[in-house]
């Protein structure tokens, strides 16, 4: 049976040239675009987080650091 399939394949080169870059171009191209995504991915997210900031920013003050204009108007929790 060895044989057989070895003489089948010495026989049949351009056959077998052809079958095996069919495999290959794909295989290679699958690779390729998989870590085309990868590296955007990670891109992405690295964008993200330099340029990422709240909409708003938090000011955390003491107690009764109020200005008038604050605690006329109401406009600090309490």
């Amino acid at each position: 049976m060895m044989h057989f399939i070895r003489e089948q394949i010495l026989s049949r080169r351009t056959r077998v040239a052809w079958l095996a870059t069919g495999i290959l171009i794909p295989t290679v191209s699958f690779v390729l675009l998989t870590s085309t995504v990868a590296t955007s991915t990670l891109e992405v997210k690295q964008t993200l987080k330099r340029n990422f900031r709240p909409a708003y920013d938090v000011l955390v003050r003491p107690r009764d650091s109020y200005s008038p204009i604050e605690r006329g108007r109401d406009l600090v929790a309490k």
